[in-house]
């Protein structure tokens, strides 16, 4: 009854080892019979009202190439999701350096454009038109920019110093 679900179009269990999402998965089962308990207490608490009964769940999953995978299911189905391609950057402050990452999924190196503005903001574009502007907290120079399994990481030195002043109230 749980962890198993046929599919329609051929009679194969979705957990076979046809399946190539489910690659050795030792998860798999216990995250099906998760959703369908899941959707048990939903139903039993609010009924079969469509709104009432939707399960929303997300598995993140390590692939076989290393990378993760992420994947939205609704009641058990998976769904595309729109927000999963948006690329927000880390900025992290290390002594005296500013270090910004990215993640730059299924692109290529000669592709990428990086340029920093006015020594307080870098610009990230591709040649598929992506654009990701990243303010920085202050004014900086470029030390190093790497990309390397979908992942861009740019350094840079200080040119400024954390300091603070009193400020007179009148």
């Amino acid at each position: 009854m749980f962890g198993k679900r046929k599919n329609n179009n051929n009679n194969k269990d979705d957990n076979s080892k046809d399946n190539v999402n489910n690659f050795n998965d030792p998860f798999a089962e216990l995250f099906e019979r998760m959703i369908k308990e899941q959707e048990e207490l939903l139903r039993s608490m609010f009924g079969d009202f469509p709104s009432a009964s939707n399960s929303v769940v997300t598995k993140v999953t390590v692939g076989p190439d290393g990378k993760p995978k992420v994947e939205k299911f609704v009641n058990g189905v998976p769904v595309e999701d729109e927000t999963q391609n948006v690329i927000e950057p880390e900025l992290v402050e290390s002594g005296d350096k500013v270090i910004v990452t990215m993640e730059l999924p299924n692109r290529k190196k000669e592709n990428i454009s990086v340029k920093l503005r006015n020594k307080t903001k870098l610009l990230v574009m591709t040649e598929d038109g992506l654009r990701k502007e990243v303010q920085l907290p202050g004014p900086v120079s470029p030390l190093s920019a790497r990309y390397k399994n979908g992942v861009l990481s740019c350094t840079f030195h200080k040119d400024y110093q954390d300091s603070e002043e009193n400020v007179v109230v009148e």
